[in-house]
């Protein structure tokens, strides 16, 4: 009988892996969701999980998505009633706040581009001290804006001094 290799052995199964991954890239938030999502059903039953679905996690806001209004209005009075479940079911989350949202039927459309900024050229002790500050950023969006938002800092003091 053959013999199993090392290999095989550390094999795991990508739901259990998959949560670290995501921690370790800076998505947390990501992999929290995908575990709610995962448990939606046994955190707000049957009957809640048929009309309700947890949509995005950002700021420690878990974002549900409602089909009736009718049920929006309900749910605004069973924030505190989730989080509990949530707690009971998942142990403490990186949760304080549900925020129900009525779901759309349509497409919701791409957030528009952000406005260009005008090339601005920078010293080259500018733009060390630039890749240096923001290279911790993890989120490429988000250090991305960063680097804008310095750029434009820096055009908006020469053109006014």
């Amino acid at each position: 009988m053959p013999r199993p290799s090392a290999k095989a052995h550390a094999l795991q199964p990508l739901a259990a892996v998959l949560p670290h991954a995501l921690q370790r890239l800076g998505l947390g938030q990501l992999a929290w969701l995908g575990t709610v999502v995962q448990h939606w059903r046994d955190i707000v039953g049957e009957q809640l999980a048929a009309v309700t679905s947890p949509v995005n996690l950002r700021r420690q806001v878990l974002f549900v998505a409602v089909k009736d209004p009718l049920w929006l209005q309900e749910l605004a009075f069973y924030q505190a009633r989730v989080l509990d479940n949530l707690r009971r079911r998942l142990g403490e989350v990186p949760i304080r706040k549900v925020h129900f949202i009525l779901a759309t039927s349509a497409p919701t459309p791409p957030a528009p581009a952000p406005p260009a900024v005008a090339a601005v050229s920078l010293s080259a002790a500018e733009a060390q001290e630039l890749q240096e500050t923001t290279a911790a950023i993890r989120d490429p969006e988000v250090r991305e804006a960063v680097r804008r938002a310095w750029r434009k800092g820096w055009q908006t003091r020469r053109e006014q001094g």
